[in-house]
């Protein structure tokens, strides 16, 4: 007859069954992540490199017409 007043009966210890880790299969998976890693941080200064450029024709196409549009405003200020 079981035991009603112990509502979680006993249970035997769980076993984990884990391969070791060989150091070759350690290192090669280390060197993945490292090429996955400087992939992407290739990719990411290749991204800020084209953004700034664009920003900076952007500025510069701007930029030389800006000037010409407030330029009798200020010659007008440094003549009084």
């Amino acid at each position: 007859m079981p035991n009603l007043s112990d509502p979680h009966p006993p249970q035997q210890p769980l076993e984990y069954h884990s391969k070791a880790l060989d150091e070759a299969v350690w290192r090669a998976w280390l060197e993945k992540n490292r090429r996955e890693e400087l992939t992407n941080a290739v990719a990411g200064m290749n991204a800020v490199k084209c953004v700034g450029t664009g920003a900076l024709i952007a500025a510069a196409s701007l930029g030389s017409s800006v000037p010409v549009l407030y330029l009798s405003e200020y010659e007008i200020r440094e003549r009084e």
